[in-house]
């Protein structure tokens, strides 16, 4: 739960003043992407065992790139989520090839998913201008 408020609260508060501090909008950005991919893969490692749809959570930092940020970003955002995935999911001891292709399923929509993202905010950019 504490894990959960931290992640609410420092969202909300970069959200909040990313325009008044402007000198530090890209740095603010970099540091709410990768704040995301901490708190996810936190919850993950904790939960995964428990709550199978867990993994989901590691789409937040991905997508959060993709939306603020630039395609190589994003991509490298989605590399290390999947990643992440599929090191803890070894380190976890997942046996079989069932459980290893459903793994890399995963680890490849982590990928996937956010460069959809990634080319719906680039086309709304496009639109609007």
């Amino acid at each position: 739960v504490a894990i959960i408020g931290v992640a609410l609260a420092s969202n909300a508060w970069i959200a909040r003043n990313v325009y008044r501090y402007i000198r530090w909008t890209q740095f603010l950005r970099h540091a709410q992407i990768w704040a995301n991919y901490v708190w996810a893969i936190s919850l993950f490692c904790l939960l995964g065992r428990y709550w199978g749809p867990s993994w989901l959570l590691l789409i937040v930092a991905p997508v959060s790139a993709a939306v603020h940020g630039g395609r190589k970003e994003t991509m490298l955002a989605a590399a290390v989520s999947g990643g992440s995935l599929l090191a803890v999911y070894m380190f976890w001891g997942v046996e079989g090839g069932y459980a290893w292709g459903q793994a890399f399923v995963h680890a490849l929509f982590l990928a996937l998913f956010p460069m959809f993202i990634h080319s719906l905010a680039q086309a709304s950019l496009r639109v609007r201008s």
